[in-house]
């Protein structure tokens, strides 16, 4: 008969100080270990489990795996250049061939670019711009061959964003690079990370490519396509009917993948807030998770700048629910203490998401600018005549928010005029945007405060043309401090259009003025008239406007 020995729950023999020391640890009946008395020491015993392995996240996992997929690619770089310094005598001319070799481009039928400048074009992009399009990053150990290979599309974007040719060239070059992009999808039905990474480094730097801002909305809504041809816009789900294969895609998204999510997420609550023809992507669990991953891994510099874009930007949808812009029917606001509930209630959820400072003093500005901007499209929609009316019991409410409005105002100019010049250039065209909707939100305010006659005057320490003239110093100085002069005429070009944008909008802020000033005149007749019809009343019903009219 085989005797089994009783099962024994495993339990720490040794107290936490001797379980350090790792050294033998005799128990007494009282007053802890020998060890510890003669040391004086406090003895602890340590809590089961306390050897336990701790299981390994996925997080770590894919950590690791990220980084030993760096050190093999750098062993292989390492590899290729003593490769090729043995082979330097046998292929002396070959090096030379390929920098002055044409690059060929998929969408290219006459080939614009060099391998040598391809590769200074590259980067270029790495080092002023991709900072600012962090949806999109740019491996810095992938080098051209690779790009060609593994992302040509993502390339070819960059390169015409980045290039500085001249208008005209540009011009050529876009309307080729474009073209392709929309045969590919619509006819040709193809669908990559690649295609959709390419369009969003054209809405990025949008005022790069000398298009109209129809155009601007054609890319976003082939981008939002391309997103949801990918299936990246929701959690990845086995089709019906069709069961799991090992050949499968992993159901784990990658963090490029994810970014791609997010930067259309952003892409979409700028242009809605801003130019309001379009509702924004919701925030929803699956974009809080796809926030969470790249905060946890941190691959690179810019994973957190842009969490912290879409999480601030969250809001937009949040606001357009409550105050809709062209809505067939708006949702019904019974009182002006309604507004001014959903106002409050509203600024206090903006304030909890308010960016905080981090150590990147630009970063922290266009945060802050990202902020001020939700600010200004929550006051602009919430003064308008669908959810405020013009009588006596809204008079207070709608000056409150005409109070915020104007400083909110003031904050983001403020902001703006504290970035350096030599950042103004190379800025995303999204910032741009929101300095346009910055002063068309002022000059509504202005001309609102003239309208009514508010006695707000004394709270207005700027005004457009002060907000224009800004911006258009701004874009001298940057100008001024071009070193390559080489690409300067086309970036004063660039600055040249950029300008003409706000000119336009100061333009209209004089039309509206005009128009205010109209509207009193025929005011103050009317009020006149409607006195003396009360007071000298004319024969047969007549008025004394009629006998004014020449």
């Amino acid at each position: 008969m085989v005797r089994r020995r009783p099962v024994r729950t495993r339990e720490p023999k040794a107290c936490q100080q001797c379980a350090y020391a790792k050294v033998k640890c005799d128990q007494q009946e009282t007053g802890g270990c020998k060890r510890c008395s003669r040391l004086k020491r406090e003895c602890t015993t340590q809590a089961p489990g306390a050897h336990k392995r701790n299981a390994t996240s996925p997080l770590d996992v894919a950590r690791l795996e990220k980084k030993l997929d760096t050190v093999a690619c750098l062993v292989g770089v390492s590899s290729q250049i003593t490769s090729g310094a043995a082979s330097n005598s046998e292929h002396t001319n070959r090096p030379q061939a390929q920098k002055t070799s044409q690059l060929v481009l998929p969408w290219d039928g006459s080939p614009h670019f060099t391998h040598e400048s391809a590769s200074l074009i590259l980067a270029k992009y790495r080092t002023e711009m991709a900072y600012h399009c962090p949806c999109v990053v740019i491996p810095l150990d992938m080098a051209l061959p690779q790009w060609q290979q593994k992302r040509p599309l993502l390339l070819s974007a960059i390169l015409v964003v980045a290039s500085f040719e001249e208008a005209d060239r540009r011009k050529h070059m876009t309307d080729h690079f474009l073209e392709h992009i929309s045969r590919s999808i619509v006819k040709e039905r193809h669908k990559s990370l690649d295609i959709l990474q390419a369009l969003l480094v054209c809405l990025s730097w949008h005022h790069f490519l000398f298009e109209s801002e129809e155009q601007l909305g054609i890319i976003l809504h082939l981008a939002l396509a391309m997103l949801h041809s990918l299936g990246l816009h929701q959690r990845p789900h086995l089709s019906i009917g069709k069961s799991p294969q090992p050949c499968d895609h992993d159901t784990a998204r990658t963090t490029d993948e994810r970014r791609a999510y997010l930067g259309c997420f952003y892409t979409t609550c700028v242009t809605a807030t801003c130019l309001k023809n379009m509702d924004p992507l919701r925030y929803t669990g699956y974009t809080e998770e796809c926030c969470h991953v790249p905060e946890e891994l941190q691959e690179y510099p810019t994973d957190m700048y842009l969490v912290r874009l879409v999480r601030l930007n969250r809001m937009a949808h949040r606001i357009i629910q409550i105050f809709p812009f062209d809505a067939y029917n708006p949702p019904h606001i019974a009182s002006s203490d309604s507004v001014q509930t959903c106002v409050k209630a509203l600024e206090e959820e903006l304030k909890h998401l308010r960016p905080s400072s981090a150590q990147d003093r630009l970063q922290d500005s266009i945060l802050a600018l990202q902020y001020y901007s939700l600010e200004l499209h929550l006051y602009e929609t919430a003064l308008d005549d669908d959810f405020i009316k013009s009588d006596r019991d809204s008079t207070g409410v709608r000056h409150d928010i005409l109070h915020s409005g104007l400083t909110s105002a003031k904050d983001f100019f403020s902001t703006f005029s504290s970035l350096a010049p030599q950042y103004v250039l190379y800025l995303p065209y999204w910032v741009y945007q929101q300095y346009y909707h910055a002063v068309d939100a002022l000059s509504k305010f202005l001309v609102l405060a003239r309208k009514e006659r508010d006695q707000i005057n004394t709270l207005i320490t700027i005004d457009v043309p002060t907000a224009v003239d800004m911006f258009i110093g701004k874009a001298k100085e940057a100008v001024r401090l071009l070193n390559d002069e080489e690409s300067s005429l086309c970036k004063q070009e660039v600055f040249d259009q950029l300008i003409s944008r706000v000119l336009a909008i100061e333009e209209l802020h004089e039309t509206r003025l005009a128009g205010v000033q109209s509207y009193d005149s025929n005011m103050i007749a009317a009020s006149r008239n409607s006195i003396r019809d009360a007071t000298f009343a004319l024969p047969h019903g007549m008025s004394w406007q009629f006998l004014e009219l020449e």
